[in-house]
């Protein structure tokens, strides 16, 4: 039996290899569109990362507060960024 960290990591990698490549191509509204999963903390950062290349503050805003709210964990460069942007 899968225990529940394999078991979210198995759903939530392939999608966001799909969110970052989106952004590697940059495509940031398509990475932005998928939103048919519950986002980890990996989602977010490039959820950020999309919002931070369209300019979109507000969405960008909303998923910082989204993070805080679910307590998802994120890399600490990424919290730096967020602070000092």
């Amino acid at each position: 039996m899968l225990t529940q960290e394999i078991r979210v990591y198995i759903l939530h990698v392939p999608w966001n290899a799909m969110i970052g490549g989106y952004i590697q191509a940059k495509r940031f509204k398509d990475a932005l569109a998928i939103t048919k999963i519950k986002p980890d903390g990996v989602t977010m950062v490039y959820y950020l990362s999309a919002c931070s290349q369209i300019g979109a503050l507000d969405l960008g805003i909303w998923f910082h507060r989204y993070i805080k709210k679910h307590n998802l964990p994120i890399a600490k460069p990424v919290n730096l960024c967020l602070s000092e942007g």
